[in-house]
């Protein structure tokens, strides 16, 4: 697994980021009740550098957003190809089993 750092986004950084992203998937996670929540979102578009702003729609029927309104902090990340192959469309992402970890910054 890549290491990751939680650090405060700056315009030149989320260009360079949204650069290597033309399209694509992106992980819409939180831990809610001390378990951890996801959805796949296909419509992640960068909207603003300077004030770091980000736009993705979400189905009005998904049973994961209600979840993930709930929390203080939503986390994205940007999936693989390969995760994308094990990933069943218009479900939510099943944590169980895979590695992840929780940052100081939530």
């Amino acid at each position: 697994m890549d290491e990751l750092f939680a650090s405060p986004a700056d315009g030149a950084g989320l260009r360079r980021a949204f650069a290597n992203f033309p399209s694509g998937v992106v992980a819409v996670c939180a831990r809610g009740d001390g378990v951890p929540h996801g959805m796949a979102v296909a419509t992640f578009v960068p909207v603003s550098l300077d004030l770091p702003l980000v736009s993705f729609c979400v189905q009005n029927t998904s049973s994961t957003w209600p979840r993930l309104t709930t929390a203080s902090r939503l986390g994205l990340s940007l999936l693989a190809i390969d995760r994308l192959a094990t990933h069943p469309h218009r479900e939510p992402l099943i944590f169980h089993g895979s590695r992840f970890r929780l940052l100081r910054a939530g």
